[in-house]
């Protein structure tokens, strides 16, 4: 067979052409897809690569992923007595999609300080704990199920975010989430606890921080939230907002919220179960003279708070404002009133108890010492004309620049 010239010209063209559009996009393929079942896959990436693992039949030992990997972790599978280990790298993040049960303790251990991710699947372990890091690991739930019988989810010093789908207790005093140290954060989806006696948030010394979703306890004697610690030194605080928050007891001498040393603060109108009786706090400032505006702070048993907040009747709170906007020569005087009265002067003002509402205006204001300003006027009080002589006087000019 006979070639002209031109058709093979245009043939190497285009071998060329191909040739470099695969060396161009090597670089960014991901890997493919490894499989694990009896035996654990070796991974291999560089950073900001993406590989696909696909468990099935039974699995155990311990998968390493390197710094900065992403793994997605698909399939189905069952795990053996000793469970399986994740070692996620520093910036590493495996994204779990598959379903894992089994009931050994824990179903999955954490290791390393990466990223555990939920997305989807189901991962159960219905008499044990379905998800365990003893190290700084960060477990998010964006999707997807997790159950355990004691705990689904237990950390020691790393955090918990859920945004999405289900973390849930299953066994009697379970723990849908339980931490030491670690902080926990929940924007969406449902962290519940069905049996007796459980515990839908379960933390000693760590922050919770509740902006959306649901927290349920449905059995006798459950708690949505319980903080226990005997730390009186360690500032922690449950902060509860969001509109679309619930927080709710369904079983007979339930608690919404049980705390030992936390701060409690709520906004939004959050509607909780026995904070009926807590303390509406609103502050604010306003300002004349030179100044042109105010800063102001609250703090509320030590964290800081915003205005309309819903806190506890047994801590000390204290709002801090500072004038702004005069010169440099300005100085700032600060009155605080209520509705009926005025409280106290100067830039901070301190309540120790709290009534059924705080309701607070400082009042700041410019004074520029360089000009002089009338301190007093004799005789005063009267609008009618005066004969004789009329006293003014000045406060002390501090400078004539």
């Amino acid at each position: 067979m006979t070639r002209h010239n031109g058709e093979i010209k245009n043939l190497g063209v285009m071998a060329c052409a191909l040739l470099a559009i695969a060396l161009f996009l090597s670089p960014f393929a991901a890997h493919a897809a490894l499989t694990w079942n009896d035996s654990i896959p070796s991974i291999e990436a560089e950073n900001n690569q993406t590989i696909e693992i696909e468990i099935s039949g039974t699995i155990s030992g311990n998968l390493s992923v390197p710094d900065g990997a992403t793994v997605t972790i698909i399939g189905e599978a069952k795990t053996t007595a000793d469970g399986i280990t994740l070692n996620i790298g520093n910036d590493a993040t495996v994204v779990w999609k598959a379903n894992l049960s089994g009931t050994s303790h824990p179903l999955i251990s954490l290791s390393n300080a990466g990223t555990f991710e939920v997305a989807g699947g189901k991962i159960s372990s219905p008499v044990s704990t379905a998800i365990s890091s003893l190290e700084t690991a960060t477990v998010k739930i964006n999707g997807g199920t997790v159950e355990g019988g004691d705990r689904a989810i237990f950390i020691e010093s790393g955090s918990v975010e859920v945004s999405e789908g289900t973390v849930k207790a299953l066994a009697e005093n379970g723990k849908a989430i339980h931490t030491t140290a670690g902080n926990i954060k929940v924007s969406g989806g449902i962290v519940q606890t069905t049996a007796m006696g459980g515990r839908g948030i379960y933390t000693t010394s760590g922050n919770i921080e509740i902006s959306g979703g649901k927290i349920q306890a449905t059995g006798k004697n459950g708690m949505a939230i319980q903080q226990k610690s005997t730390d009186t030194k360690t500032v922690t605080r449950i902060i509860i907002s969001g509109t679309d928050t619930k927080i709710s007891i369904e079983g007979s001498k339930g608690m919404a919220i049980q705390a030992t040393n936390a701060t409690i603060i709520v906004y939004d109108n959050v509607s909780v179960a026995g904070l009926e009786n807590y303390s509406n706090v609103i502050f604010s400032a306003s300002w004349e003279g030179t100044a042109s505006g105010a800063e102001i702070m609250a703090t509320y048993g030590g964290v800081q708070i915003q205005t309309g907040a819903r806190v506890a009747n047994n801590k000390e709170l204290q709002i801090t404002v500072n004038g702004t906007g005069g010169g440099k020569d300005d100085e700032y005087t600060y009155v605080w009133t209520d509705t009926n009265s005025v409280l106290d002067n100067g830039n901070t003002l301190t309540i120790e108890s709290l009534g059924d509402t705080v309701n607070v205006l400082c009042t700041v204001t410019g004074i520029d010492k360089t000009k002089p300003v009338v301190s007093s006027v004799t005789p005063s009080g009267t609008d009618e004309e005066i004969s004789g002589t009329v006293a003014i006087a000045f406060n002390e000019i501090m400078s004539t620049e």
